[in-house]
């Protein structure tokens, strides 16, 4: 399993399974930041907007699966989070409001980096992704009637 070194202790930091795809990259700044190219068989990526209604589905999700089946990135500007999904051939979850990405690459932070500033972990990932049909139903459950 590839491994990256936490900056801050030198300590080499196991890449989790559902990363393991994971590219490493050095951006100008020195910190290590993974390039994960999106597959409809390895993993997909549904973004909602930053804000209230992120941090509803998010406590919706926790209540459902708790944190090891979670991965979750807010952006630096914070416009979007990006969740991290098992593959899934269908997605028409509030149009609008949520859209799911299964081509292209994401660029992640550090696993180190879990707050602001610049782009951050909301939730490290766990040993697998979400499920979608969990983020389906949470996403159903907190749209506004």
């Amino acid at each position: 399993m590839p491994a990256l070194e936490n900056p801050a202790t030198s300590i080499p930091l196991a890449l989790p399974p559902v990363l393991a795809a994971a590219r490493r990259a050095i951006p100008a700044d020195g910190g290590s930041e993974l390039v994960l190219d999106l597959s409809p068989d390895t993993v997909q990526v549904v973004l909602t907007p930053a804000g209230p209604y992120s941090r509803r589905i998010l406590a919706a999700v926790e209540q459902r699966t708790g944190r090891d089946a979670l991965a979750v990135v807010a952006e630096h500007q914070p416009l979007f989070w990006h969740w991290l999904i098992a593959p899934t051939t269908h997605w028409t979850e509030a149009p609008g409001r949520t859209f799911r990405f299964a081509h292209g690459t994401l660029v992640l932070p550090p696993l180190t980096r879990t707050g602001p500033p610049g782009t951050y972990w909301i939730r490290t990932p766990g040993s697998s992704l979400l499920d979608p049909a969990v983020l389906r139903e949470a996403v159903r459950e907190t749209e506004p009637r």
